[in-house]
């Protein structure tokens, strides 16, 4: 019997260690044991490395427990007596991997089991198992001599600048995605010519050429491109006329066509075939940021998901609840329409007609179409709570975590750990598609215990909050050596959010210590929460806590944590509803000894004192170097952002300048407040402003300093703990130390230093602003 899993063999002692291995795509088979003295069974572990195999022998003395409490998630551990080790094996098929370990068990509780003769393990079974080459480095990929066997499944190489088409590509036959992105494909004559071989790859779904200066694809080559094609991404590219060939792919359900100059979309001509609406399976067009005026009427026909218009050319979008009176008097959208905004109304209308719920004011399309696809989440989720069949069920949540990764991204694409969040509904993904083809009964246990249900209430208590600026903020407790997450920091980092999704009768019996629960209780939760908020205060001030039960709180707990300074939101819930009180049980006393759970001798808490968040305000500011600079450059002053600068760094600031100046709001958030600047920092404006700076600058400078304090160098404690290195130097431990002792908030551009400092666990207090150099003697005799 064969399982195909990565799997890693961790001696004990090193599995104790804070190292982390590395795991290796491998074959287990469970076989009857060669040598019939040692035992019946034998297990046999074999790798590309290590293809004569590693033998371990089953025994109810030599394997000493089977750790399954994810086995819902391909992960199962083994722990060996003889030798002492961990197999520790992850991404196994779940059907499989199940069937794999009741063997196992059942050989272990001294039953006859039967099992494959043949379980030999061929060259080629081997070699199926790298089905995925990255290259990311222009020397990995000189270095890769052999080309790219045909068993490839996945070829990434990507951003390392090639400039021609490499035939040994196409001999990877077996290809199902080939990402070949930020390279400079484009401008190469092979493109046309050898990129033709794509013809070779009819297993191919999903092709990723962004980013690669792409100006125009002749209809021979789109004719090359394999029809079965699921996906395709040419976004970031120069194309600007987009052939009708583009619609010949009947099961595509992605066209990624963002930031290109296409003025518009193959539409019916001269009673020709090829028009977008050939597109049946379509579920994503993006066509944002293009020079698009009209969408072909035949976009109706179309089921789109996801229509991203952004940045059209339009005139002003009219009012929403105009648009949908005059869709919705049809049975179908109309077509006699002429704004991008009412063809993106009218392609998601025709998903669904049910939508009623809508904003009389005006939005845009991208918020329109967001505002559609919550709904369709919402109705999704709906139906879902009715339908009993398994298979529905299943389908429902994949389909529910496609949405949600678009409404992730959509609302969230910026913010800082999205991609834990996106990853969290990755795994997700992952595990219910692992779940295709088990029986029902046995499907509908597995469902039950997908986390879907809290990621999306996760999702949607950060969307009511209008600055939601981290999701699962890690945080460290130096003295545990423990790190512990933030769900959602918001508020511009004034105020942590818990969000709860445990059903209230569980909550209710944790409350009383009957749930049983081998995870910490929420009150637990709490103090983590308390003692983390007094270590990273935001602004000099501890971090307002809130937990947000999205299915009702029990009164008791509730009250509980509001005496423990935390703000509690939803449903309150008599907890005499929900369970019975045992007959001895005060409800004063449930957590009264907490001591137990915490150690008194632990100088980071203490069961004596609530959460205490008071009202402040930051009012005095340290300015960095960078901000100097900022506030009296040339760049963000009159014209000085219109010039061609013979500096590519210059350019490259003057670029940002004029698409997002940085003074307003850099002035915004000084103004009104002390100004103070360090000795050091002072020594060292003055020091570049007297070599480096213009005329004009010195003025600015001057008139600025008028207005500024200068105060002596400070360090506090935490800040002058910090290890130096490339990224800290004593330098700016001075500068942002200063403003530490202070109180003040230290305006900067030195994101470097903010994040090195945060990964040893000190997080200043920081307004970070774009980097803008001094400018004015560069500019002279230069053109604007």
């Amino acid at each position: 019997m064969q399982l195909q899993c990565s799997v890693l063999v961790n001696p004990l002692t090193l599995a104790m260690s804070d190292l982390r291995q590395r795991y290796s795509r491998g074959i287990l088979v469970l076989r009857y044991s060669k040598v019939k003295e040692i035992g019946k069974y034998e297990l046999v572990l074999t790798t590309s490395r290590n293809r004569n195999g590693r033998i371990f022998h089953i025994s109810r003395d030599n394997i000493r427990r089977i750790h399954s409490t994810k086995m819902q998630w391909g992960s199962v551990t083994i722990e060996m007596n003889y030798p002492s080790v961990l197999i520790c094996i992850k991404e196994a098929s779940v059907p499989s991997l199940h069937r794999f370990i009741s063997k196992l068990r059942d050989i272990l509780a001294g039953k006859d089991v039967v099992l494959d003769k043949n379980t030999k393990i061929t060259s080629s079974g081997l070699a199926l198992l790298r089905k995925k080459l990255i290259l990311t480095s222009r020397k990995q990929y000189t270095e890769n001599k052999l080309g790219f066997p045909s068993y490839l499944r996945e070829l990434i190489i990507s951003n390392i600048g090639l400039t021609t088409v490499d035939s040994r590509w196409f001999g990877a036959t077996s290809l199902y995605r080939l990402d070949l992105s930020g390279n400079r494909l484009g401008n190469s004559d092979t493109f046309k010519t050898k990129f033709l071989n794509i013809v070779r790859l009819q297993h191919l779904k999903i092709l990723v050429l962004a980013g690669n200066e792409i100006t125009c694809i002749p209809d021979h080559l789109w004719n090359a491109l394999p029809e079965n094609l699921l996906s395709l991404d040419l976004s970031n590219n120069q194309i600007s006329y987009l052939s009708s060939c583009c619609t010949r792919f009947p099961q595509m359900t992605h066209l990624l066509l963002s930031h290109n100059r296409i003025e518009e979309l193959p539409r019916t001509v001269c009673f020709t075939d090829h028009t977008i609406n050939n597109l049946k399976t379509l579920q994503c067009l993006d066509i944002s940021w293009n020079k698009i005026k009209f969408l072909p009427s035949e976009i109706k026909d179309l089921s789109l998901e996801l229509l991203d218009v952004t940045a059209h050319s339009g005139e002003e979008e009219p009012e929403v609840q105009v648009i949908l009176d005059q869709l919705l008097q049809t049975t179908k959208p109309s077509v006699n329409i002429a704004s991008l905004f009412e063809y993106a109304a009218a392609a998601v209308l025709n998903y669904s007609e049910q939508l009623t719920v809508v904003n009389a004011n005006p939005m845009g399309v991208t918020d329109f179409i967001l505002l559609v696809l919550s709904d369709q989440r919402l109705m999704l989720n709906e139906s879902s709570s009715t339908v009993e069949d398994a298979g529905e069920i299943w389908k429902n949540k994949i389909r529910n975590i496609e949405l949600l990764l678009c409404e992730a991204d959509a609302h969230f694409q910026d913010t800082e750990g999205i991609g834990k969040f996106k990853k969290k509904l990755k795994t997700e993904m992952k595990f219910l598609i692992s779940l295709e083809g088990l029986p029902s009964s046995e499907l509908k246990r597995y469902l039950d215990t997908s986390n879907i249900t809290h990621l999306q209430s996760l999702l949607n208590v950060a969307k009511r909050y209008s600055s939601c600026c981290a999701f699962y903020k890690s945080f460290v407790v130096p003295q545990r050596k423990a790190k512990r997450e933030v769900d959602l920091v918001v508020n511009s980092g004034a105020t942590w959010v818990k969000v709860i999704s445990r059903n209230v009768r569980g909550l209710a019996m944790d409350s009383i210590g009957a749930g049983g629960n081998a995870s910490r209780s929420t009150i637990e939760q709490a103090h983590d929460y308390i003692q983390m908020a007094r270590l990273y205060p935001h602004f000099f001030e501890v971090p307002k806590i809130i937990f947000e039960f999205v299915y009702g709180v029990p009164d008791l707990l509730q009250r509980k944590l509001e005496s423990l300074g935390i703000e509690v939101i939803g449903t309150k819930v008599n907890i005499n509803e929900l369970v019975k009180l045992p007959v001895d049980f005060a409800l004063n006393d449930t957590y009264d000894n907490i001591n137990d759970i915490y150690d008194s001798n632990d100088p980071y808490f203490s069961t004596n004192e609530c959460l205490k968040v008071e009202d402040s305000v930051v009012d005095t500011i340290n300015l960095d170097i960078s901000a100097v600079f900022a506030l009296v450059s040339s760049l963000t002053h009159g014209n000085g952002a219109n010039y061609n600068y013979t500096s590519q760094l210059l350019n490259a600031q003057a670029a940002l300048e004029r698409k997002k100046p940085t003074l307003p709001p850099l002035l915004k958030a000084i103004q009104g407040r002390k100004l103070i600047i360090c000795r050091t920092a002072y020594d060292a404006v003055q020091s570049i402003l007297s070599t480096v700076a213009g005329s004009e600058e010195k003025i600015r400078a001057k008139e600025l300093f008028q207005k500024v304090k200068v105060v002596e160098d400070k360090m506090t404690e935490r800040a002058a703990r910090l290890n130096l290195s490339d990224k800290i130097n004593q330098r700016s431990k001075i500068i942002f130390g200063s403003g530490d002792y202070y109180r003040a908030v230290t305006v900067t551009a030195n994101r470097h230093f903010v994040r090195a400092a945060a990964h040893q666990s000190i997080h200043f207090a920081v307004i970070i602003h774009e980097s803008r150099a001094l400018s004015e003697q560069k500019q002279q005799d230069l053109q604007y």
